[in-house]
């Protein structure tokens, strides 16, 4: 009788921790989401746990917010999971959030990009890369560096000049954006890497989608995705500059090409450079610079232009070109 008692005691104290849990968060999750209903902002009602986030790739393509603007008005309030999130399609009331009153609206979520490799990229497209790692860089492909690639650069376009040639004379129409891709595809793996992509299909096949993956305008597709914005912490901007299986992809091909490399004898002496090898030249000038002023072995050298900086550079030069054509 005592231990169906204790075992009775046991189960209540356990039914009412879960229940009593479960008020918390249910309280916890929906503490906030009268917060506009309070100031009088309209809006769509939100849920658990997403918010407003029911249809969530809508609203990734953008569909849902013009729904939703014309529905509520162009200041209307949403719920990024917990977090409200007021939104203001005014352009008048966002010059004034953003410019007049900037000062005033500090609190604005701003995503990182975690990747160190896609992060380095953006830095480097934009110049913002710390001033050691430009100077060697900016070195390394200089003018005259930089004309040494034109025979690769040149080779690229006699391809896509018969390629179109070639399409043009069938019935069919001539797929300018398919052109476009294979051309990027051909003419970034011969610069940046000396690969000849005729000669690997399976190679050709993943840059081939690479490329296109920088190349169109599409939504992630990954579901995590969506998890940054019901959660700060899970912030990330990568899936929405390269998808992670293409960045996956072009990361490991360039530390594979570089890989092979290192095992050479760096030189661009008498040969048809790529970009590649301009790199690897600057990091053993470096190396030997670095040597010299201190009086040591290179090998003992610490340089700047690690393996990292490399490909984060061939990277950088993947996504300008492809993002130039788009705009051109």
């Amino acid at each position: 009788m005592v231990d169906t008692d204790l075992s009775l005691y046991v189960v209540t104290i356990g039914v009412a921790s879960v229940v009593v849990l479960a008020a918390f968060l249910y309280r916890w999750f929906t503490s906030k989401h009268d917060f506009f209903l309070k100031q009088g902002i309209n809006g769509p009602p939100p849920s658990l746990p997403t918010g407003t986030w029911k249809s969530a790739w809508k609203l990734l393509s953008g569909e849902e917010d013009l729904e939703r603007i014309k529905r509520y008005g162009k200041v209307h309030g949403t719920f990024d999971g917990t977090t409200p999130n007021l939104v203001v399609a005014d352009p008048d009331l966002i010059k004034l959030v953003l410019h007049d009153e900037a000062a005033k609206f500090r609190s604005r979520r701003a995503y990182k990009v975690k990747n160190l490799i896609l992060h380095k990229s953006l830095l480097a497209i934009e110049g913002s890369e710390p001033k050691s790692i430009k100077q060697v860089t900016n070195a390394a492909l200089s003018p005259e560096n930089i004309k040494k690639l034109m025979p690769r650069i040149n080779r690229t376009v006699d391809s896509l000049t018969q390629q179109v040639t070639k399409e043009s004379k069938l019935d069919t129409k001539v797929n300018v954006s398919k052109c476009v891709v294979e051309y990027l595809s051909d003419a970034l793996a011969f610069t940046l890497f000396g690969l000849d992509l005729n000669t690997d299909e399976k190679l050709k096949k993943q840059f081939t989608t690479t490329v296109s993956c920088a190349f169109a305008v599409s939504n992630p597709q990954s579901a995590f995705a969506v998890s940054s914005f019901l959660f700060d912490s899970l912030g990330s901007l990568d899936d929405f500059v390269l998808r992670k299986d293409c960045l996956s992809f072009l990361t490991s091909l360039c530390f594979s090409v570089l890989k092979e490399r290192r095992s050479q004898e760096v030189t661009t002496e008498g040969k048809a450079v790529d970009f590649l090898d301009l790199l690897l030249a600057a990091a053993e000038e470096e190396k030997k610079e670095a040597a010299k002023d201190k009086g040591v072995d290179a090998e003992k050298v610490d340089i700047l232009l690690t393996d990292v900086e490399i490909v984060s550079q061939c990277v950088s030069v993947v996504l300008t070109v492809v993002q130039s054509s788009k705009s051109s």
